[in-house]
């Protein structure tokens, strides 16, 4: 096999596309052809002949990515107009979760584990994870599943681990409510994206294993408010696509491939045909021809063969074929003979009709950079997200930054690519070498540099230097400054930087806090990738994976750690939410209580919790209290005097004072709308003096 198409997420930037083709070649694939998820998924789904003017949402969960994309199929193209996503999210994350909250505290209830920052920990949820997974899958179909746990070694006190779990799907659900959050999220930024309101979405295409879940299904529907169409299987919906991708794009838009022997007769082919059409019109040329020729079309599924049209003396056909309205894509077999009827054999002789709409041009999803080494190092913009692939950019005037005068072929000048929206947060993604060519690099010289991008966002660049009047040598490269073993020891070495910054703010969290949940948060996380890194810590991809996000971790828990320590020196401390939220419900219960002790305690609490130089540890004691409180008043005093208000109102007909009975009641029913515990009870005190004496 020399060609292939190969599917990525629509989110794939220039660096990974590369990677792609890369490794294709590696395997002896020569001509690759990238086509995005999502399109392939659309393709999979049925793209019915006359479907125009649509706009679809191809929600793609997988084990550990998540890419969704609102498809077009206007102007008869087939185009990714929108798309979000998440390279690190996926059923992984529902696996952890499980191992996490459900199968670790059954175990720990029953055996001594090791503690959680251990490797010996990191190493037991390493062979949790496939059994959670296992879990997953059969929650999918059943309402509870038995998960035996054998062979999973002893505990600190030398006891085997052995023990069978049952598993609901409510566990699983559960454990799943933080994932299908974050999806939707990303959803909806797609759509907004997309300019696109949800009405104008016609339909919710599934892709991926985890969309199996019944859970995911039913929340993407509901939070959507759009149709969900699960009719192909998820797991083989983008292989589909891309196989019916591959055949329709064979032969060069369905021209027929190259000779194969010699003494075979080439003929190119052309069809025309619009998406709906019950006939297709194939033109072509017979390449040899030394005699009159007859062509025909053989349909094999009908055992049927078309009229013999004949071959102009040029070599030049028109035929018109019926097609069948039921298949979307529909393969002649091409029949060439003699006039005097003797067959002739054929390079290629089959020829694809393709009745559905087709693939549009691909949009490049990420804009790209060019650095400049000025005085000061600034970026120049290349591509634009969005913009029509393939692309080129030919006014590029720089100079040379240093001379290049060594007889080294390996020296070269480096011309750096990045990618992203915001020049301050940009990703790296390739180099572009310089090298010296039949001459020389010259420091201050003029150079023009021509790049281009393609369907598959490989880049390529050309510099030509006029005042030399030559061409320099040049090529984009992905470089690998250091091997997967350096990359792992300088992430281990960051983790553990953060589990150190962990132990020096822990004392500082108040419990029960919007702090202590972030705080939480950024600990799983960390100990999420520091499991990770124990399971893949030769995988080079997955290494560059976790780099990543111990970056965006690394900065989050920096920032948290100089709110705590820091906060008395700023205008708002890390506290101030939930200063704010108990504020407020002092607030909504102060005068309503009845009760002089407890107005007393709700306004010292009020003052103390506004105070400047309350610490932290009493801090955290104040909010409780607030918590309490509050709980106490709106859901205790007030539900036991409820309680009383409703036996007086059914007694209303053997009051004494039934005008006053009247207005008591419309006085309690008021204070329990205000949820106002002084009035009720005072309303209700009055109530029962107005009963008859028992």
């Amino acid at each position: 096999m020399t060609s292939a198409v190969i599917t990525v997420p629509a989110s794939f930037g220039v660096a990974p596309c590369r990677a792609t083709v890369d490794a294709a070649k590696l395997a002896g694939i020569e001509n690759v052809l990238l086509l995005q998820e999502p399109v392939a998924a659309a393709i999979a789904y049925g793209i019915q002949p006359g479907v125009e003017d649509e706009n679809w949402l191809v929600f793609d969960l997988g084990g550990g990515t998540f890419d969704v994309a609102v498809v077009s199929t206007s102007d008869l193209n087939l185009t990714v107009i929108s798309h979000a996503g998440d390279r690190f999210l996926g059923g992984k994350d529902v696996d952890l979760e499980l191992v996490r909250k459900v199968i670790i505290p059954f175990l720990e209830d029953r055996f001594k584990l090791p503690l959680p920052v251990s490797d010996e920990y990191k190493a037991l949820t390493a062979r949790l994870l496939p059994r959670a997974e296992e879990a997953k899958i059969a929650l999918t179909y059943d309402k509870s599943y038995l998960l035996d746990l054998y062979d999973l070694g002893t505990d600190l006190n030398g006891k085997l681990i052995e023990k069978e779990i049952t598993i609901t799907r409510e566990d699983v659900e559960s454990c799943t409510e933080e994932l299908l959050a974050k999806c939707l999220q990303l959803t909806k930024q797609a759509v907004a994206e997309a300019r696109v309101s949800p009405d104008g979405i016609s339909r919710v295409l599934l892709v991926g294993g985890v969309t199996q879940m019944p859970y995911v299904r039913d929340g993407v529907a509901e939070a959507l408010g759009v149709k969900v169409d699960y009719s192909r299987d998820p797991i083989t919906a983008i292989v589909e696509g891309a196989a019916f991708f591959g055949v329709t794009k064979a032969g060069d838009g369905g021209r027929a491939a190259d000779v194969r022997h010699d003494e075979a007769v080439k003929v190119l082919t052309h069809v025309d045909v619009m998406p709906g059409d019950e006939t297709a019109i194939i033109k072509g040329r017979v390449m040899e021809i030394n005699s009159p020729m007859e062509i025909a079309f053989y349909y094999k599924d009908w055992d049927l063969l078309s009229e013999w049209v004949l071959v102009d003396s040029d070599g030049s056909f028109e035929i018109e074929v019926s097609l069948d309205e039921s298949k979307k894509l529909q393969v002649l077999e091409l029949k060439l003979r003699h006039q005097a009827g003797a067959a002739v054999s054929l390079a290629d002789n089959q020829v694809v009709v393709n009745r559905t709409i087709a693939v549009g041009a691909p949009r490049l999803q990420h804009s790209l950079w060019i650095e400049v080494q000025d005085q000061d190092k600034r970026f120049d913009e290349l591509f634009r997200k969005g913009d029509t692939l393939p692309a080129e950019k030919t006014d590029l005037k720089y100079r040379v930054a240093r001379n290049i005068t060594s007889t080294s072929e390996e020296e070269f000048l480096p011309v750096k690519i990045w990618e992203g929206e915001d020049v301050e947060n940009l990703d790296f993604v390739e180099i572009i070498e310089i090298k010296k060519g039949p001459g020389i690099l010259i420091q201050g010289q003029t150079a023009d540099i021509s790049i281009s991008i393609d369907e598959s966002r490989i880049l390529e660049a050309k510099v030509f230097l006029p005042e030399a009047k030559m061409m320099a040598v040049s090529n984009v490269t992905i470089p690998d400054d250091m091997n997967v073993q350096q990359r792992q020891r300088l992430l281990d070495t960051s983790l553990s930087r953060n589990y150190e910054i962990i132990d020096k703010i822990k004392h500082l969290i108040v419990p029960e806090t919007e702090v202590e949940r972030e705080f939480n948060r950024l600990v799983r996380q960390l100990d999420n990738m520091s499991i990770e890194l124990y399971h893949n810590r030769d995988n080079s991809e997955e290494v560059d994976k976790l780099t990543q996000q111990e970056r965006t971790l690394g900065r989050g828990l920096r920032r948290l750690a100089e709110d705590l320590i820091l906060g008395d020196q700023k205008k708002r401390g890390p506290y101030d939410k939930d200063k704010k939220r108990a504020l407020t419900r002092l607030e909504e219960i102060r005068g309503k209580t009845g009760d002089e002790y407890m107005e007393e305690e709700i306004n010292r609490l009020k003052n103390e919790i506004s105070s400047d130089y309350i610490s932290e540890r009493e801090l955290g004691q104040k909010l409780r209290h607030a918590d309490q409180l509050y709980t106490h008043v709106i859901n205790n005093d007030i539900s036991f005097l409820k309680e009383y208000f409703d036996f007086a109102k059914s007694r209303q007909v053997d009051m004494s004072n039934q005008k006053a009975a009247g207005k008591f009641i419309a006085q309690a029913e008021e204070a329990l709308r205000n949820e106002n515990v002084r009035a009720l009870h005072r309303a209700v005190y009055e109530l029962y003096r107005l009963l008859p004496e028992r």
